[in-house]
């Protein structure tokens, strides 16, 4: 069994049961991902080479519209690329929500400005 990198953290949890309002089974529009973005301060993770994040999305929900995936994680797409994105960025849940988050990362990139992020 190899040893844990000691340079790269354990990942922060975040679950998303904690952001969502009872009883809704989808995550939506761009300004509310946008908002958790800056309240979880995506920013400076991103920026951050040994910091992770694992986002616990519950059963309960059957999307992560493309907006709020976009407000929540475009900038870090755009500013890690696909592979370190999914380094950094754990995603889990239902499986449908995969769908979503690989939709969400082709647009990012699709979206992306050749400058770079400031």
């Amino acid at each position: 069994m190899m040893a844990a990198d000691p340079h790269i953290s354990e990942p922060t949890i975040v679950d998303l049961e904690n952001y969502r309002n009872k009883g809704v089974i989808l995550f939506s529009g761009r300004p509310k991902g946008e908002a958790l973005r800056a309240k979880l301060r995506l920013d400076e993770i991103d920026v951050d080479p040994t910091a992770r994040v694992k986002f616990l999305v519950p059963d309960e929900i059957v999307s992560l519209n493309s907006s709020f995936f976009l407000g929540l994680f475009s900038q870090s797409v755009k500013r890690l690329g696909e592979k370190e994105f999914r380094d950094k960025y754990i995603i889990e849940g239902p499986p449908e929500i995969e769908e979503d988050v690989d939709g969400g990362i082709r647009q990012a990139l699709r979206d992306s400005n050749p400058l770079p992020v400031k």
